[in-house]
């Protein structure tokens, strides 16, 4: 049986007994939609360079497994904490305490249905049938609502655990995440995965701002070389309003980062990061997109890459202008080193312009470590491992120096050393 059957196939199970926070006839307009586009192939220009036939005959289970965390490695930082594993949440190792006073959270099921009919699948520019399966399958996530003017103390952490120990999962959390007017939060994705089975996570993260709201995210991707990660983040502005999002990228088989930001209000701001290492044959594709619908907007993108042996990387990167859109001032950078001649990498930077006082820019480099700081470095008597690794981590700072959280940054540039040593 395909992925799409068993989808279909699971989905007359689960329907009769879904959470009734999500309105049935969204459900069944999704499922219908996958029934008749399918799982993505790269027959669309979307999926051009990213191939999920390899999976496609996986006999995977929905949101299966033990509900254990073990092998789980949490961040060395004072932060609220979700762990769901499967994609479920497993209460249990979760530490929200103190939360309420600032924010609501819930799980999705349990959100109000005003809530959801206001901001819910509000803002999709991109639609195929992996996020039609799981806006379906839309049960169990986060939903977090930060009250008026209230900043949350700590960062919270949601850790999302794929256990293969008892075969093949697929999981498909949804979360929500609204800013009411001067709310602020640090918002942060782990993903990570246990067992010698395939894992294939397919997530949704939506983000609503109101007047200026701040919204920090960051999203950490760190599961094993056979799991599969199809993630959609969509950032709203609805109101003048900040966002920050960081999407870093060191293992799985094959991995799709979509970001998309819609700026529609005047005077928004979005920056966009990404990080991505590269190896054996993991394959990573970052897909971003940044609209520009209100004057006076700013946008400034930075993504990196580092591709060894027969690895390949994959960025698309499109600012959307449009007619209203004056005064804007947008700015895309792609930046990638092959250090192997088997890498490969695919970008693709877009402009597509409809207003005529605008400022815009874009731009991406392929190509090796600079030979003449390399002879520079081992002039000096360090060894051409070492000098290898400090010109790398030199061309990562520029990301890792985005993460506002000091505890987090040093941890996270640790990991990264580790990973790009020999």
């Amino acid at each position: 049986m395909n992925l799409k059957d068993l989808i279909l196939q699971e989905y007359k199970t689960f329907a009769p007994n879904a959470s009734t926070a999500v309105p049935k006839v969204l459900r069944e307009e999704s499922i219908k939609q996958l029934s008749e586009w399918g799982i993505p192939t790269i027959k669309q220009e979307e999926w051009k360079y990213t191939n999920l036939k390899s999976i496609l005959e996986t006999p995977f289970k929905l949101n299966g497994g033990n509900g254990k965390a073990e092998g789980l490695h949490y961040y060395n930082i004072n932060a609220y904490k979700l762990v769901f594993v499967n994609g479920i949440l497993n209460a249990t190792l979760s530490d929200t305490k103190g939360i309420e006073a600032f924010a609501t959270l819930k799980s999705i099921s349990e959100a109000e249905p005003a809530v959801l009919e206001k901001h819910f699948n509000k803002f999709h520019p991109f639609k195929d049938g992996l996020q039609a399966s799981n806006l379906a399958f839309a049960q169990h996530g986060v939903y977090l609502h930060v009250a008026k003017g209230k900043v949350l103390p700590k960062p919270i952490i949601v850790y999302f655990l794929a256990d293969t120990t008892q075969g093949p999962i697929l999981a498909q959390p949804r979360n929500l995440v609204v800013l009411e007017q001067g709310a602020s939060v640090k918002w942060i994705e782990s993903f990570q995965s246990t067992g010698n089975d395939t894992s294939f996570t397919n997530i949704c993260s939506e983000f609503f701002l109101h007047q200026d709201s701040h919204l920090e995210q960051y999203k950490f991707q760190e599961e094993n070389d056979k799991a599969y990660h199809v993630g959609t983040s969509q950032v709203v502005h609805l109101e003048k309003s900040y966002s920050h999002s960081a999407v870093m990228t060191w293992s799985g088989a094959l991995v799709r980062n979509n970001l998309n930001i819609h700026l529609g209000a005047e005077y928004c701001e979005a920056h966009l990061y990404g990080l991505y290492l590269g190896n054996n044959n993991r394959h990573i594709d970052n897909h971003t997109l940044v609209d520009h619908a209100k004057p006076n907007c700013y946008s400034n993108e930075l993504y990196k890459g580092i591709l060894d042996d027969q690895s390949t990387g994959v960025f698309n990167g499109k600012i959307w202008v449009q007619k209203d859109a004056q005064k804007t001032n947008a700015f895309q950078s792609n930046k990638n080193v092959l250090l192997s001649a088997k890498a490969t990498m695919n970008t693709k930077p877009q402009l597509e312009i409809f207003a005529d006082d605008v400022k815009c820019s874009h731009g991406a480099t392929v190509g090796q470590l600079d030979e003449e700081a390399l002879f520079f470095l081992r002039a000096r008597g360090i060894p051409v491992a070492q000098a290898r690794l400090l010109l790398m981590q030199a061309f990562s700072d520029d990301v890792l120096n985005k993460i506002t959280i000091p505890e987090l940054q040093e941890e996270i540039t640790a990991t990264l050393a580790q990973r790009l040593r020999p």
